[in-house]
């Protein structure tokens, strides 16, 4: 998240590699979490299922993302896409900090 808020406030050419950076690696790390974190939550006799289903939502996300952010970049400028994406990602954490209380209580 950090990195994508960044990205569209880089002042120089450094400062837009280290937001590139950020975005790598937050991309590396969550990919490898995700992963984890649905095989736990599976039953064994569903974790292919489930496993299935969140490759295909992140191939879904990597189709859509770039559809939905060219329209935001025509319609509202250059920054823009970088802007929504940030804001997508603080919607997806609250929610994703709802859910998580739900399974714990």
């Amino acid at each position: 998240g950090a990195g994508v808020l960044w990205m569209p406030l880089a002042q120089s050419v450094p400062e837009l590699y280290a937001a590139a950076l950020f975005m790598i690696l937050g991309v590396s790390m969550n990919a490898a979490s995700l992963n984890a974190l649905l095989s736990q939550y599976a039953d064994p006799e569903n974790r292919g299922r489930l496993l299935g289903l969140g490759q295909m939502s992140a191939g879904a996300g990597r189709i859509a993302g770039p559809v939905l952010a060219g329209v935001v970049f025509a319609n509202l400028g250059i920054s823009w896409p970088f802007f929504a994406g940030a804001m997508v990602m603080v919607a997806m954490a609250a929610l994703s900090r709802r859910i998580s209380s739900r399974r714990i209580g």
